[in-house]
């Protein structure tokens, strides 16, 4: 699939951007419109003589809407290269994929870049669509990455800081990562695309997501910052100033933002939107094909938040009741392998549920579900173990008690 720079480009334009600066983006349509205002803020902020090749990733995307965005566009500035990405590439992604929240099934693309964009381009700046470009990325495209798989900005904010903060990484002690290792926000990245084919990042990532499973928090990003395990090159906040951090902390900077990334769930463009800077994005919107576009009237947008809450809700207790249940697969596994037995073990995940079988007796008590504001349950379970001989009850042994979040994330 990787096909050759001058493959990309008409004859006229080879030469031209034969040093253009090489941006990365994945879309459907429930992007394409603020992908348009991303790509305008970029041209429009670009280095005198600089251009643009804008590789876009895209599944579910129709051709209205890439009319729309390519017109949106200079061209004389940016070229957009239109990457579809097959029935092949979209199986290579593990399911279930968690994407029932602000983060759509198209920012996994981002994994496959090695494979999609040319063999000759050695790096490229990747870019969420949700985002607004400030600063001339040139400043950005010619730092040195040659040790690293990439450049980003950590995160900032107290409960996500590190892989083993609040909001870290649910694995961070079995993938043997240190407690104080940064995590990074993969919004925006600078990625040496030589050593992740090199070192089969999009491959490690990918086993991660299949591996983790329901166990991920943070999507792509996870699988990134679990691959990388702390072999990126810092960047200064204001290349990819987030509006978490915008509202926790002051900005360790003195430099005005290069990109603003609104990367919390309600974004600019929807009608419940109450973060700072919104009329940044509209500016360069209303620059695009979509001029003069704004959210729907507030009492139609409380009827659509209201049925988008319902759907993310039934999905997260879809998302939960699988975490829950591998966590006590997790248990009957090492059951067995205490007992010496290989028992498949007829469970289910109601309250005080048993099973018989090898001369045991086998049940689970839930024993709380605490609801807590944002974030689901807290579920408290047991499994107890009942050894019958001569029909009496020889030993009551607790093996595991688990606790563990199960429906999801904080959000803003």
């Amino acid at each position: 699939m990787n096909a050759g720079i001058s493959e990309l480009l008409p004859e006229d334009e080879t030469l031209s951007c034969a040093s253009a600066i090489h941006i990365a983006a994945t879309c459907d349509d429930a992007y394409a419109m603020p992908l348009a205002a991303m790509l305008r803020s970029l041209a429009d902020n670009l280095g005198a003589g600089r251009s643009v090749v804008a590789h876009i990733i895209f599944a579910a995307l129709s051709s209205a809407n890439k009319a729309r965005v390519q017109a949106s566009v200079p061209k004389d500035r940016l070229h957009i290269h239109w990457t579809p990405l097959d029935q092949a590439g979209l199986a290579s992604i593990p399911g279930p994929l968690r994407a029932y929240d602000h983060v759509s099934p198209a920012s996994y693309f981002r994994l496959l870049l090695p494979r999609l964009l040319p063999e000759e381009l050695n790096r490229v700046i990747y870019l969420d669509c949700d985002l607004i470009v400030l600063g001339d990325l040139g400043m950005l495209w010619n730092l040195d990455i040659d040790a690293h798989y990439a450049a980003a900005v950590p995160e900032l904010t107290a409960d996500s800081r590190l892989v083993s903060s609040p909001q870290g990484l649910r694995l961070w002690r079995e993938l043997g990562l240190a407690a104080d290792l940064e995590q990074f926000n993969s919004g925006v990245l600078l990625i040496n695309l030589g050593k992740w084919r090199d070192e089969l990042i999009e491959q490690r990532a990918l086993v991660y997501l299949a591996q983790a499973a329901d166990w991920v928090r943070w999507h792509d990003q996870e699988a990134l910052n679990a691959v990388f395990a702390g072999n990126w090159l810092r960047l200064d906040p204001h290349w990819n100033l987030t509006m978490r951090h915008l509202v926790e902390t002051t900005p360790a900077t003195g430099q005005p933002p290069a990109i603003i990334h609104y990367h919390t769930a309600a974004k600019p463009w929807h009608a419940d939107y109450t973060f700072t800077l919104r009329e940044v994005f509209f500016d360069y919107l209303d620059e695009t094909a979509w001029t003069g576009w704004r959210p729907a009237r507030p009492r139609l947008a409380a009827i659509r938040l209201f049925g988008k809450r319902v759907e993310k809700a039934l999905r997260k207790r879809q998302h939960a009741l699988r975490r829950l249940d591998r966590m006590i697969n997790d248990m009957l596994k090492k059951f067995n392998e205490g007992i010496g037995k290989d028992s498949s073990w007829d469970l289910k995940l109601i309250n005080n549920k048993y099973d018989v079988k090898e001369g045991y007796i086998l049940y689970i008590v839930i024993d709380q579900m605490i609801p807590v504001p944002e974030l689901g349950y807290n579920v408290k379970c047991t499994i107890n173990c009942l050894k019958v001989e001569s029909d009496d009850l020889i030993f009551k042994a607790k093996l595991e008690c688990a606790e563990a979040f199960v429906a999801g994330d904080p959000e803003l």
